[in-house]
């Protein structure tokens, strides 16, 4: 175990390295290389500074994405959205199950080990000691969230090599987890002093926004009286999900997410406190939301990653706008439901769901939205006025924030580049970018920052692995599950739709009769989720612990037709259509079975550990 890898980033303390190869004992005799050490756990992180799904596969397989790679060992969604991958493909399990076990046991070797530096101060061992901690108990959540119950080590070094063993079940992982992030919390500080090398660190908050997660997610029907795991039972005769219903969970969730609203540390940027009262315009909500992605460090983030953007931007650039790096790789694109997903200015959702054949949108008339026609429109964050497809035309700010559709001219810096062309012949489409052009139509702009020239460079930014607005969402979600008419759901839904720029809910009529409707609130705040937290790795999860992913992320996949001639004013580019290639495949729908809840445990394992009870549906 030699601190021998460092963290993706920004010059700071998660990118420490030693110069060369050291022995356990020289590690912890001097405080420069504990740290670095340090920096090793943190380093089996997997990459979060990519969107390419075979490092991060989330986004595209759920319904919020889709890939155009056709290649297995680059596009992971490929596998997972059609259903098509097995226990031995272990591809999938590397950085999913591999990369965090060895995360901890590096954190637990770290622990041992800390207070040997006689270097250190005692408050500096206590506080080295708990994010190791934190981090040991992060890689089980992590993992948890994927392969369900897991093979808990404790403080053993032991690796599951060791013959007979069995996975813990699932409200043993979750306890001791939620135990380990309470001390943690407990010892870590609020702050550290230098944000500008200490960020990524973990802190109090980052420890029970973590334990706050996991409880949202063990409270949800995917792990909470789940009957479809009734037959998973481990050799002593324990089922490995519990199969009574505990509405407690949901209280026990909430609390813990008051408990970092109750720390007064975070907000959401551009909102002074829990002001309520306080209006935005489109183009302010916009700027104030890319503050959360574009700048270094902002009062909503809890815990983050740091580092250059060229991952998250380059695989969302058209391929001819010109680039630090060559040309752009956006084979990564929103799908059609995703950009159905967005309210309208006012306030209301404008598609409530689909006919029988998938495609065409049932309408709510009050959000005044169409799908005919075009508009004279001044784009919100760029400024210049266009003929618009309606269906883009007043908009929430937040659609504007994550969407660009074909014809938008490219702002980066001082320079405007032409219009992107995403029909298939055009400049940016298949035909002369293949498998780097998006397939639907769109692109994912939320990472992107108008001011950076990308002719110098790709910019630093920040992925946040947890913000406010998330745990307030999950804050709201929880109390409607088990306290429907508890005031604090409106508050904290609201203040997340005011900060975006969208009418409150409950206010001037918008769906005041969803108010202390626990079904028609939790459509509500399922939605909000969907549009505050997408391409940030949310959705697959969300949609998966409210066994909801089956209906959700089955069935063909549309977008704009870019099969068209051209996307001029007027042209059939303009229709919706099923994608010619998805994730890598072309005519074929997607499928979500039953068994892809969760994860096989790799066949790696089994080989190893003989007899453990393995997850619903593989074998």
């Amino acid at each position: 175990m030699l601190a021998m890898v460092a963290c993706c980033g920004c010059d700071g303390f998660l990118d420490r390295q030693p110069d060369e190869a050291l022995t356990p004992e020289q590690i912890f005799n001097k405080r420069a290389t504990t740290l670095q050490y340090l920096a090793t756990v943190y380093s089996q992180q997997p990459n979060y500074f990519t969107i390419q799904s075979n490092v991060n596969p989330w986004d595209s397989a759920s319904d919020e994405s889709s890939e155009s790679f056709s290649n297995y060992s680059r596009c992971w969604a490929n596998q997972m959205s059609h259903d098509e991958w097995t226990t031995g493909m272990n591809t999938l399990s590397d950085i999913s199950y591999e990369l965090p076990y060895r995360g901890i046991r590096e954190a637990t070797y770290f622990m041992e080990n800390v207070n040997k530096c006689k270097e250190l101060s005692e408050i500096e061992v206590k506080w080295l000691y708990n994010e190791a901690k934190f981090m040991r108990a992060y890689y089980y959540y992590y993992m948890l969230r994927i392969y369900g119950p897991v093979f808990m080590l404790g403080d053993d070094l032991a690796s599951l090599d060791s013959g007979n063993r069995e996975r813990d079940t699932w409200d043993d992982c979750v306890d001791w987890v939620c135990r380990q992030l309470d001390e943690a919390a407990a010892e870590l500080p609020v702050e550290w002093e230098n944000a500008a090398t200490d960020w990524g660190r973990a802190t109090k908050g980052a420890a029970l926004a973590v334990k706050a997660k996991l409880l949202i997610f063990s409270a949800s029907p995917l792990c909470n009286g789940n009957k479809m795991y009734a037959s998973l039972v481990t050799k002593e005769g324990k089922h490995l999900f519990p199969q009574t219903y505990d509405e407690n969970k949901w209280k026990k969730a909430a609390d813990a997410c008051k408990a970092v609203i109750d720390l007064q540390q975070y907000g959401l940027v551009g909102l002074v406190g829990e002001d309520m009262n306080t209006t935005f315009s489109a183009s302010v909500a916009i700027e104030n939301m890319k503050k959360i992605f574009c700048d270094i460090s902002n009062e909503e983030i809890i815990w983050t990653r740091v580092g250059n953007m060229s991952g998250m931007r380059r695989f969302n650039t058209p391929k001819t706008i010109p680039n630090s790096s060559g040309d752009g790789w956006c084979g990564i694109s929103p799908t059609q439901k995703l950009v159905d997903k967005f309210a309208c200015a006012n306030g209301y959702y404008p598609i409530t769901g689909y006919a029988k054949n998938g495609k065409d949108p049932i309408i709510d008339s009050r959000a005044e939205y169409s799908e005919y026609g075009f508009s004279s429109f001044t784009h919100p964050y760029f400024n210049d006025t266009e003929q618009t497809y309606n269906m883009y035309v007043d908009r929430e700010p937040r659609f504007y924030l994550n969407i660009l559709w074909s014809g938008r001219k490219w702002y980066h810096g001082t320079n405007v580049e032409l219009p992107i062309q995403l029909y298939s012949t055009g400049k940016d489409g298949e035909g002369p970018a293949g498998q780097n052009a998006p397939q639907s139509g769109y692109v994912a702009y939320k990472y992107h920052d108008k001011a950076v020239d990308l002719k110098r460079t790709w910019g630093n930014g920040s992925y946040p692995i947890i913000r406010y607005a998330d745990i307030l969402l999950c804050y709201a979600e929880a109390l409607n599950e088990y306290d429907p008419t508890n005031s604090d759901i409106l508050k904290y839904l609201n203040l997340v739709r005011i900060r975006a720029g969208v009418p409150k809910i409950g206010t001037g009529g918008i769906y005041a009769e969803c108010v202390g409707d626990k079904v028609a609130m939790r459509t509500l705040i399922h939605r909000e989720r969907s549009v505050e937290l997408c391409y940030e790795q949310q959705r697959y999860f969300d949609c998966r612990r409210w066994l909801t992913a089956e209906e959700e992320f089955s069935g063909w996949v549309y977008g704009m037709n870019t099969l068209a001639a051209n996307d001029a004013v007027g042209s059939d580019f303009w229709q919706r259509a099923k994608l010619v290639k998805d994730n890598g495949q072309y005519g074929k729908e997607r499928k979500f079975s039953e068994r892809c809840y969760f994860f096989p445990i790799p066949y790696m394992e089994a080989v190893i550990v003989k007899g453990f009870t393995q997850n619903y549906g593989w074998y």
